[in-house]
């Protein structure tokens, strides 16, 4: 057993304590910022990367992982949610990246 469990175990008054386990989620650093988030998404402005530059504007020093996080279910639901490749992800095409062809002249 856990050194964590065995704490949490001790400080339970009541049984029901231990099988609750956190009581209250941690805060985010974007908790502030997400009504500001959801109206800019409302707006049609679903690009991650810009929703994270506009927050950084506004004072957010949260990651972009933390965003994404957030927007996730969004996306899911149909919108759109930038990442760091536009198109197709290099060294997708066939061949594997740096794959020598044998047929091709020198």
């Amino acid at each position: 057993m856990g050194g964590n469990t065995v704490r949490r175990a001790a400080r339970a008054e009541t049984p029901e304590q231990m099988l609750n386990g956190r009581q209250r989620p941690r805060p985010s650093q974007l908790d502030p910022f997400k009504s500001h988030v959801d109206k800019l998404w409302a707006e049609g402005c679903t690009n991650a990367i810009h929703l994270h530059a506009e927050l950084q504007k506004l004072g957010y020093q949260g990651s972009y992982a933390i965003l994404s996080e957030y927007l996730r279910p969004r996306h899911r639901r149909g919108g759109t949610v930038a990442t760091t490749y536009q198109g197709r992800r290099p060294g997708t095409a066939g061949r594997p990246s740096g794959h020598r062809l044998a047929d091709a002249p020198p």
